[in-house]
């Protein structure tokens, strides 16, 4: 299933392209870990090494899951919603809303 991905510059599209990820879930979720991580509010942005400290989850296997490469297990799950300080219900919150 391939998914198009849209690069905005200053609220203008600059770039569209279609991608067709092995498997579009875990692209998907990469892309939102990757989103939150980078600070959804545009201020509590922190780094893969701040995550890997407060997860306890390995910078390579942060970036692994970023993107898409590797199906995370529950444990996983559960250190990195601790590490982002949010509930798990928001970390597997791409399951109900579209990333861009």
């Amino acid at each position: 299933m391939a998914v198009t991905i849209i690069t905005k510059v200053d609220g203008v599209v600059v770039e569209r392209r279609e991608y067709d990820p092995p498997n579009v879930t875990l692209w998907r979720f990469g892309r939102y870990l990757k989103w939150l991580r980078q600070g959804r509010d545009g201020v509590h942005h922190i780094t893969i090494t701040e995550l890997a400290e407060k997860s306890g989850i390995s910078g390579g296997a942060i970036s692994r899951l970023e993107r898409g490469e590797t199906d995370p297990r529950l444990t996983t799950l559960v250190a990195l919603a601790k590490g982002l300080d949010v509930g798990l219900d928001v970390l597997l919150g791409f399951l109900r809303q579209e990333v861009k």
